[in-house]
């Protein structure tokens, strides 16, 4: 899998370099920007995987920066991390609003940005199904592609990493064997209001439950058997 590449924007060069080292010895492309202006120049002519933007910036503030690059087609798709001293809620809360996949304040505390990088280019996975053959071929094909990924054959094992873990996605087949099902994984998820989205991938068609969230828009489903590549497309857009 190639490296992937992030542009680091503050207008303090000691911090840019500081966060370039950093990243590098996590196995990161780094490029700097000292400014908002070069943030837009290098964003659009790099495009790089991720881009860490700082918020008070001289003459382009990084909230405009970021505003910019989310109405640019040739930029919107890339994920912005807003960091900053500012630990208010308005600008935390603006800051997602404009389009931010996350918010990570200074100084740094117990490895705070690196998880932040790591949430968002390489989100958690958790894959429950009880056929252990579909499990290892679904965790070998999304680890390939930079996806962190867990796998349960059961419900129990499912709540245990998920009291452990946190996942941007759940894969839930219906049908777990003699246990409780699928959709009682994904009430698990609601009852404790875990942020964690839900892709089913069954060969269940008539429980009624299950029928019941799909009419309702709560969750979406891909039958078995299935190609690999539609299974692919729905993650990346449900991730999105």
């Amino acid at each position: 899998m190639c490296k992937r590449s992030i542009l680091v924007v503050d207008d303090e060069k000691a911090i840019c370099d500081m966060l370039a080292m950093k990243l590098s010895c996590e196995g990161f492309e780094v490029f700097e920007a000292m400014g908002g202006d070069e943030a837009i120049h290098k964003a659009e002519e790099k495009h790089p995987d991720l881009i860490l933007l700082d918020i008070l910036m001289p003459h382009v503030n990084g909230l405009d920066v970021c505003r910019y690059l989310k109405k640019n087609i040739h930029t919107s798709d890339i994920p912005v991390i807003m960091v900053s001293c500012i630990h208010d809620l308005d600008t935390r809360l603006e800051s997602f609003q404009i389009g931010a996949a996350d918010f990570v304040t200074k100084p740094f505390i117990n490895g705070s940005l690196i998880k932040s990088v790591l949430k968002v280019l390489h989100p958690s996975i958790l894959i429950v199904d009880d056929n252990e053959d579909l499990r290892i071929a679904l965790k070998i094909w999304f680890e390939d592609q930079g996806y962190r990924i867990s796998i349960a054959g059961s419900a129990s094992q499912a709540y245990s990493l998920m009291e452990e873990h946190v996942f941007q996605l759940a894969l839930l087949d219906y049908n777990l064997g003699s246990g409780p099902t699928g959709v009682d994984i994904f009430n698990y998820i609601k009852n404790k209001g875990f942020s964690t989205k839900t892709l089913f991938i069954t060969s269940e068609f008539d429980a009624e439950d299950l029928n019941m969230l799909i009419t309702e828009k709560q969750c979406e489903l891909v039958q078995k058997p299935f190609r690999l590549k539609l299974i692919d497309e729905k993650v990346k857009r449900l991730l999105k």
